[in-house]
């Protein structure tokens, strides 16, 4: 079966390394259909159709996927199928071990010629006493020189190119330092590959860059894993004082902070620098995201560090104006089921946002869950009340939910009532569609000017009403006709 040419190079190569990693799992195969689970930064579903021996439609649950884009799960699954499929053919050895030396040094020419990455991958086995770290960094800037300008831009047309090339390094070049825990070179490798993209003068239209952070970011998780304390505390102050400085790679230090250097030592540090970071954010009046996120992130740390409750309490009362630090009061307060206190929180919250319908709603939400966990009937209508009336559109799944909560004959009245406060006429559109009302989504779709209504209801409504449909079609064709030079 030959699939590979459905896969850009660098999907391929990730799709081979999750398949030896083994993260192929579930695997089912008929004659016409392939299906397995994938994991990878989640679970992923997998799933390839066959026919005459040709992958002609594979879907996989993945972001990369949702755009029609053939990924590395599909991949992975499809080298797991050629091996199941393989068992009884000849090995790779076997393979080799017919050709003689000349055929072997022909073709290892020819290849190396061909495919750069591999050709530094095999340079690096033949001639282990290059790896010193000069010798990576010259890898990596005749990458960079043979993409770009004289000018040193990197265009659209060059920069796949670019990310293929420089993909290659990081998975086979970094990666094989890493099996060979030599974790200094390996680090210290990979913060240059970072400054390097960090300014790089490059189209990124296609998003290569952020692909590669992604790798960088693999790459230094691996070998936080496997390194030693002393080591630890050295990467530990690099990515500090590298973190304002490499600010493409900003979420990526949040992450590999976030989710690594747990020890007490650590902690302490982090302590000192979220409080410091979130003191300075806002003296220097920095976007409430900036400031909220540096919030968060000390209360986190005062957690890990079990510090005591009140301490953390003060913290975040000191500091609700910030809703992302509210809600951190309110989940504690949830856990100790000081309902009330979770309560009034986020009443006072619904204030202080009032102009900030979004993060109005998310509190209502929270707070119509609580009313109706606390079996506060009449708050929890109430809520559900103003969640659909006040906000910014019709949040369905809380409009079934309030239905729910009267009877058939009940509902017909109340119903009319909560149309009548809608004010945004799609959102009348949806809940016409929701209860089936098509006549009241005709006469909406007919009072408006304009076709987008017509346009966008048509397959609904010319099954109830044709005629009426193909008479707007023609009141507003003729309009338009008017409208018209003399030409």
């Amino acid at each position: 079966m030959n699939w590979e040419g459905l896969f850009v190079p660098r999907i391929l190569e990730s799709g081979y390394d999750y398949f030896e990693q083994g993260l192929v799992e579930e695997f089912l195969e008929t004659k016409t259909e392939i299906t397995a689970k994938v994991w990878g930064s989640e679970e992923y579903d997998v799933s390839i159709k066959i026919k005459n021996d040709k992958v002609v439609d594979a879907d996989c649950d993945c972001p990369y996927a949702m755009d029609g884009k053939y990924c590395k799960h599909m991949a992975a699954v499809l080298y797991f199928t050629e091996e199941y499929q393989q068992e009884d053919d000849p090995s790779v050895d076997e393979l080799v071990s017919k050709a003689s030396e000349k055929d072997v040094r022909n073709f290892l020419t020819k290849v190396l010629k061909s495919d750069a990455r591999l050709r530094n991958l095999f340079q690096s086995i033949v001639e282990p006493d290059n790896g010193d770290l000069s010798s990576y960094q010259q890898s990596v800037d005749a990458i960079i020189a043979e993409y770009a300008d004289p000018s040193g831009f990197i265009d659209y047309y060059r920069a796949d190119r670019f990310e293929d090339d420089m993909y290659g390094f990081i998975v086979d070049g970094v990666q094989l330092l890493i099996e060979d825990e030599d974790l200094k070179l390996a680090f210290s490798v990979i913060n240059y590959v970072a400054k390097k993209l960090n300014y790089l003068d490059i189209d990124d239209s296609n998003g290569c860059i952020m692909r590669l952070v992604e790798e960088c970011e693999q790459a230094w998780e691996q070998v936080i894993d496997q390194a030693d304390l002393t080591f630890k505390k050295k990467m530990f102050a690099w990515f500090q004082e590298n973190y304002d400085i490499l600010s493409v790679f900003t979420d990526t230090f949040d992450n590999i902070l976030s989710s690594n250097f747990d020890e007490k030592e650590f902690l302490k540090k982090k302590l000192v620098w979220t409080d410091k970071k979130f003191h300075d954010n806002q003296e220097n009046r920095h976007s409430d995201y900036d400031v909220s996120k540096w919030g968060v992130y000390h209360v986190q740390v005062m957690k890990k560090l079990n510090l005591p409750d009140d301490e953390i309490e003060e913290f975040c009362l000191e500091n609700d104006n910030y809703p992302d630090i509210r809600n951190l009061y309110i989940d504690d307060c949830i856990a100790k089921k000081d309902y009330q206190a979770a309560i009034d929180s986020l009443i006072k919250g619904k204030e202080q946002t009032k102009g900030l319908p979004g993060v109005m709603e998310k509190f209502s939400i929270r707070l119509k869950d609580i009313y109706k966990d606390q079996h506060r009937t009449e708050d929890y209508l109430n809520e559900m009340w103003e969640i659909l009336t006040e906000y910014y559109s019709i949040d369905i799944d809380v409009y079934r939910e309030y239905k729910q909560q009267f009877s058939d004959d009940e509902w017909v009245k109340q119903r009319e009532k909560l149309f009548s406060k809608v004010q945004d006429e799609q959102d009348l559109e949806r809940l016409y569609i929701e209860e089936d009302l098509y006549d009241q989504l005709l006469k909406l779709v007919l009072d408006e000017s304009g076709l987008y209504g017509i346009e966008k209801y048509e397959q609904r409504l010319k099954k109830h009403y044709p005629k009426q449909v193909l008479h707007k079609y023609e009141t507003e064709v003729q309009i338009m006709a008017s409208h018209s030079g003399s030409r």
